[in-house]
């Protein structure tokens, strides 16, 4: 972990967004992976793809500050302070969710009812320009 939170410093500084994006999604990884918990792991396995792809959708905002915060994590960890680093960990992560979901705002789309996008299409026209039978929805 503390290799991850270098590679994250020296993305940084050669202002590599994407290589610290990376690394810091690394880290994560790497603390779920050493947290012990089974049901935990089991639970974030199939989110691990999202969080990788939702850091590199975030990776311009405030890195420096997450790669502090994953500092401190890793510094409670290896002192075996685990009420400090459960404190951090949540610190962390509700540090990051206001931010994040502003980000995410922008990024959201219209939203699009299946139904009326089936009737809004001209199946009619289609199907006997093609000499079949016309379906109505």
């Amino acid at each position: 972990m503390a290799a991850l939170v270098d590679e994250a410093r020296a993305a940084l500084d050669a202002h590599d967004d994407a290589r610290t994006a990376a690394a810091n999604a690394a880290f994560h990884t790497a603390i779920l992976r050493t947290c012990g918990n089974p049901l935990l792991q089991s639970m974030m396995a199939p989110l691990e793809s999202r969080v990788r792809w939702l850091f590199h959708l975030t990776k311009r905002r405030d890195t420096r500050e997450q790669c502090e915060e994953h500092a401190e994590m890793l510094a409670a960890i290896a002192a075996q302070d685990l009420e400090l680093a459960s404190d951090l960990a949540f610190r962390h992560v509700a540090s990051g969710r206001e931010p994040t979901l502003a980000l995410a705002a922008t990024w959201a789309s219209d939203p699009v009812d299946p139904i009326e996008l089936t009737r809004s299409r001209n199946r009619s026209q289609r199907d006997a320009g093609a000499g079949r039978a016309t379906r109505t929805a």
